[in-house]
């Protein structure tokens, strides 16, 4: 694991601007600006949404008052952090309210499921947990036809779509994962300590076993090490920062890099990130 007394920023998303994509390690020379060739400001925020902007980048500066605060009251980064009261703390202050708002809405969508297709409401898939050994049942509305998502072969059928397109959908289902809110459900395995709001999403037997077979052994030792140091999430960086599309190599990236600057700041930037993706950057891509 990483030397947890390294110095970093109470608000480290700067690193993230510097951070190289091709690099084996996210680093922090000048390889270029991970940021923005994701993400082209006039993609993001554009220019009709200056007060967006704007409130973005003194979220994501070091010197503010807020970095300062959050520094203040959780100076733990990294996985001190992620395994501590204080992120336990913030997952039951964001998901609690979030779900009781989610019910109708999981409702709703659910019985509309049942109607669409006469299947179950829900789908439940048995992932692998941040503890060694340990699998967790990941709860989502139900998107797709009836066990169309048995087998390894779901792993090449994603490779490079978006979501919504995923051929395996139903048309209620691409509607839901276009604003994903197939996710919904999780908020009450946030509230049961199951998940985080923030974290490393996570992943499927299958899908290791790609990753392993794909990956060289000391980059895929790296992610898993990342990946078994805290509890995994509902949304962070790759998911932010990251692609709609399923990239091995921004995932290897935004996942390492996340669980060795995690911080209170940092995952307060990623939930308004998190937020705005949902709230208005899903209209860009109208």
């Amino acid at each position: 694991m990483w030397n947890m007394s390294e110095r970093v920023s109470p608000v480290p998303v700067e690193a993230i601007l510097l951070s190289g994509k091709n690099t084996e390690e996210v680093g922090f020379d000048n390889h270029g600006s991970y940021y923005t060739t994701l993400y082209p400001s006039n993609a993001i925020d554009g220019p009709k949404r200056p007060l967006v902007e704007k409130l973005d980048r003194y979220l994501r500066s070091s010197d503010t008052i807020f970095a300062g605060l959050a520094h203040i009251v959780c100076p733990y980064q990294g996985e001190r952090y992620l395994n501590s009261r204080y992120k336990r703390l913030l997952d039951l202050a964001v998901s609690i309210p979030a779900a009781v708002v989610a019910t109708p809405v999981i409702t709703t969508l659910g019985f509309a499921k049942k109607v669409e297709d006469g299947g179950s409401m829900f789908f439940v898939q048995e992932r692998l947990s941040h503890v060694p050994g340990k699998t967790i049942n990941l709860i989502k509305i139900r998107c797709m036809r009836p066990n169309s998502d048995a087998g390894s072969g779901n792993v090449q059928i994603a490779q490079g779509l978006k979501p919504s397109e995923d051929p395996r959908n139903t048309k209620l289902g691409s509607f839901m994962r276009k604003y994903q809110f197939e996710e919904l459900p999780q908020l009450f395995q946030v509230v049961l300590g199951k998940l985080s709001v923030i974290g490393l999403r996570p992943n499927t037997k299958y899908n290791l076993d790609h990753l392993q077979n794909t990956w060289s052994q000391d980059r895929f030792e790296k992610w898993r090490d990342a990946y078994l140091s805290g509890r995994l999430g509902l949304s962070g960086v790759n998911q932010v920062f990251g692609s709609q599309f399923k990239e091995d190599d921004k995932r290897y990236h935004t996942d390492v890099f996340y669980t060795k600057h995690a911080s209170l700041g940092l995952d307060l930037y990623l939930l308004w990130k998190t937020a705005i993706k949902l709230l208005v950057e899903t209209k860009v891509r109208q």
